[in-house]
């Protein structure tokens, strides 16, 4: 298995034995699970399981509790993706098809949820039904012995945010653990920042396109009202705007449009800002581009964890 293992990478495939990425950059050739580096020319892994205590009758070195064929290596360690405005969790397809490899061999985290679904409009309010619905997943899912890694894109990291302001203000964030946080193409607005609280309790990595326009602009739709209806073009009349108008909804003419209007920055105070570059026909999809990030994205998080106390 070894020789196979060294000639794939040539045609391009970083993803082989087991679906793990082979980590080729100090010329080691090991593969990424999660906490574990796997050594395929010896066929064993280089350190041993982090929650190993958990399973006394089982030895420290084992995989998928020694049968690898009906089992996986789970050890409880989660990520949680969070889509953006106007999106829904089919805006990882990308990085599914890669196992999440990319962000989770940086994470340590072997487990995911990736179906997580907020309404995405581009409303306040509906961010923070976003937020509100996000903590009770974390809640019913994080045990507070692993870390739990928070992924977002767009607007997705400042429901990402949201929530875990709302945790720390409850008293609940410092239960958790490690808490990561790994937004992408989200925009910085001053009222989604990380409190004190929950600025202590996580490490955010931020990833970003210094060339994407959705980002600078906050995701802002100017032909979308605060209701959700959205008028028919920007110059559209009153008379055409109100054909769409939802049943019970306001006088257009009264009517204040959604989002956050102005530019919005790309880079968090606080947090470790990554620079990925553009991808002229992809540009606020900087998620689809994890080959040109991920390297980054693995040193910042083992130099957050470094200066964690």
């Amino acid at each position: 298995m070894g020789w196979q293992c060294r000639l794939l990478p040539l045609f391009g495939n970083d993803y082989l034995y087991n679906g793990k990425e082979l980590d080729t950059d100090f010329g080691l050739d090991w593969y990424h699970y999660g906490f574990r580096m796997y050594d395929p020319a010896i066929a064993r892994f280089t350190g041993v399981d982090p929650i190993s205590d958990q399973f006394p009758h089982l030895s420290t070195f084992n995989y998928a509790d020694n049968t690898p064929i009906n089992a996986i290596d789970l050890h409880g360690l989660q990520a949680v993706y969070v889509h953006g405005t106007w999106s829904n969790p089919e805006t990882w397809e990308e990085l599914r098809g890669q196992n999440f490899e990319s962000i989770q061999s940086a994470t340590g985290n072997n487990t995911h949820i990736d179906n997580f679904q907020w309404s995405g409009l581009n409303l306040s309010s509906a961010r923070t039904e976003g937020a509100e619905k996000l903590v009770q997943t974390i809640l019913d899912n994080a045990n507070g012995k692993e870390p739990l890694t928070l992924v977002g894109h767009s607007h997705g990291g400042n429901v990402i945010i949201e929530a875990v302001n709302m945790l720390a203000e409850q008293g609940k964030l410092e239960g958790l653990g490690e808490v990561n946080i790994v937004t992408i193409n989200t925009p910085v607005r001053e009222d989604y920042q990380l409190s004190e609280g929950a600025a202590a309790g996580t490490n955010h990595i931020n990833i970003y396109d210094p060339g994407d326009p959705v980002q600078s602009r906050g995701g802002n739709d100017p032909n979308q009202y605060d209701d959700g209806s959205r008028m028919m073009g920007r110059n559209s009349s009153v008379a055409k705007r109100k054909q769409i108008v939802p049943e019970g909804a306001r006088d257009m003419n009264k009517m204040i449009l959604s989002g956050e209007h102005g530019p919005a920055g790309r880079t968090f105070n606080g947090a470790t800002n990554i620079k990925s570059r553009r991808r002229p026909v992809d540009f606020h999809n900087t998620h689809n581009n994890s080959k040109d990030w991920k390297a980054k994205l693995r040193t910042a998080i083992k130099s957050a964890r470094t200066k964690t106390p």
